[in-house]
This record gives C-alpha cells, structure tokens and sequence, in this order.
C-alpha cells in the first residue's frame, strides 16, 4: 500500500463495516467448532490409545468427546459474540 491511498481507521465497533460488527454468524462458529474438535479429537484418541492400550476403546472416547465438545465451543463462541470488549 503507497502511503497516498488512505488506511481505514477503525477506532469503535461502529465504526466497523457490518460484516464484522456481529462478529462470527452461527455458521461459521459451527464450522469452526467442528475443525477443531476433529484436531482435538484425534488427540485425544491418540493419548486415549497410549493410555488405555486399546484402539477401539480410544476411538469411543474420541468419539464422545468429540460430540460432546462441539456443543460446549458452539455455545462458548456465541456467548462471547455478546461480550462487549
């Protein structure tokens, strides 16, 4: 960028364009939830089978985890959605 375009200065929410003033949509916090927790997941059923020595009983862990958790992050994000920092 040469310094005689102009930079956007964004000083207050509002000042924001409305894409990011809602911050994520439901979506996106879904989708966001469900890549991390296959990352996480996997982890998890990975210490699970070094743990227990069993693979099957570290993907049923992995697995439970995994559905479990999604919800618990979809409904974290939506919470600080509403967190005016």
């Amino acid at each position: 960028m040469s310094s005689d375009e102009p930079q956007a200065s964004f000083e207050r929410v509002d000042d924001l364009p409305p894409t990011q003033q809602q911050g994520d949509s439901h979506t996106k916090s879904l989708i966001k939830g469900i890549t991390w927790r296959i990352l996480a997941s996997l982890t998890t059923v990975l210490v699970s089978w070094l743990v227990v020595g069993d693979v099957a009983a570290a993907f049923q862990i992995g697995f439970f985890e995994f559905i479990l958790k999604v919800f618990i992050y979809y409904f974290h994000e939506r919470l600080w959605v509403r967190i005016p920092l």
